[in-house]
């Protein structure tokens, strides 16, 4: 009797260890499914894999940095680029996001895009200039709640294999998000293979832009310490440096009142140490006959689409039922309006700011501008492309001054 008691104990024994682990196991299974699942899906992408689909140590080690405070932010010279991602192929590109995955306002995350190796439908062998991305790659973080979208200025890790045609590309940034929210990486490959750079080529490929895979959301906690708060933005003074540090904000998402103007996409630019002055077109056209007199302006119709805005002081397209038609969008060069005749190549233009009109500059000498005016002469370009060829040496000839004068 008593042997059969021992045995029993025995395996009684064994029987509760075995229960243990198998507990300690299905927590774990458990948790990590919690950590995967709280990921929202996203509006703006049609899958969203699971964690551990990809090769990615980061990712891998998602559950263990949802629980742990002793994490801190590093740069991205500081996480080694793990050896799997270079041989990808044949697979989406994705967005990889160093741990931590919670970090506080005014830190900073490592971003990677990996761009595995794919098949060319190509004909043409693109090249990019010397060194150059061969990827273009457009990239933003944007906040879940408060619309904040920080474009991310993304540039080919330090590794030789970025510079090799048919080679995996990796590109990176370190990003700094002041705003509290969960950030959700949004954006997509333009073109792959150097096939953005087609000025030397016949074939002109299609743009399909390709989605790139998220994997990892990052949460900013606010601090006291937080000088960059949206809700700070009326309180700071006003910039006088042309290229402030900031970001898009959706203007219906603001918690202030604002007549600043959004753009086409309902969004807003706030910079972060300072506040944009608002001017009325025609301040602005004050400003420039002060300022800035006489202006060259060269571009092709996207830029000139800008121009027609200021120089119809706001008029045009202003209708209700333009504002989003694709002619004001995007689409207007073959639109005559005005003096913007779509076949001229040189248009100057005079601007009266007391009278708020604009009109074709007709004297025969462009560098002079008549009193009270101010004068921008537009030079059209087309795309760089074999389709163009634009005049860059006769326009810039040893006489282009004295003929269209010199800018103020």
């Amino acid at each position: 009797m008593p042997e059969i008691l021992q045995n029993w104990s025995s395996r009684k024994l064994w029987i509760i260890v075995l229960g243990v682990v198998v507990l300690v196991a299905v927590w774990r299974f458990l948790s990590f499914n919690v950590v995967v699942q709280c990921l929202p899906k996203l509006p703006t992408y049609s899958v969203m894999p699971g964690i551990g689909e990809y090769p990615s140590s980061d990712n891998i080690l998602l559950e263990d940095a949802a629980f742990s405070t002793e994490l801190k932010p590093k740069l991205c010279s500081e996480v080694p680029v793990p050896e799997s991602y270079l041989t990808l192929a044949n697979s989406p590109a994705f967005i990889d996001i160093s741990q931590p995955f919670t970090i506080t306002t005014g830190s900073s995350v490592c971003v990677r895009v990996v761009v595995p190796v794919a098949p060319s439908n190509s004909s043409v062998s693109y090249s990019p200039f010397p060194g150059t991305p061969w990827d273009s790659v457009l990239l933003d973080m944007v906040g879940n709640s408060t619309g904040v979208s920080i474009p991310v200025a993304l540039q080919p890790s330090n590794h030789a294999q970025n510079y090799i045609r048919d080679k995996t590309h990796i590109y990176e940034a370190d990003v700094v998000l002041r705003d509290a929210d969960t950030y959700i990486p949004t954006g997509y490959i333009e073109y792959r293979n150097g096939m953005w750079n087609n000025e030397d080529h016949i074939e002109i490929p299609p743009m399909a832009p390709e989605q790139l895979v998220v994997n990892s959301l990052v949460t900013v906690e606010d601090n006291a310490l937080n000088d960059f708060s949206l809700s700070n933005y009326p309180n700071l003074p006003l910039c006088t440096e042309p290229n402030a540090d900031g970001r898009w904000v959706a203007k219906d998402m603001l918690p202030f009142n604002t007549t600043l103007a959004a753009d086409n996409y309902g969004r807003v630019w706030l910079p972060y140490t300072c506040q944009l002055q608002p001017y009325t077109y025609k301040e602005f056209a004050q400003c420039l006959q002060q300022k800035h007199s006489l202006i060259h302006w060269f571009g092709d119709s996207n830029t000139r689409r800008a121009l027609k805005k200021i120089t119809t002081f706001g008029q045009w397209c202003s209708e209700p039922n333009r504002i989003n038609s694709i002619q004001c969008i995007c689409h207007d060069s073959a639109e005559n309006f005005g003096v913007y005749n779509s076949k001229s190549s040189v248009i100057p233009i005079d601007i009266n700011s007391a009278m708020a009109v604009s009109a074709p500059a007709l004297d025969a000498n462009l560098g002079t501008v008549p009193a009270n005016n101010s004068r921008i002469i537009m030079f059209r370009w087309g795309g760089l492309t074999p389709r163009n060829n634009p005049p860059w040496p006769n326009t810039f000839a040893a006489n282009f001054t004295r003929r269209m004068g010199s800018p103020s």
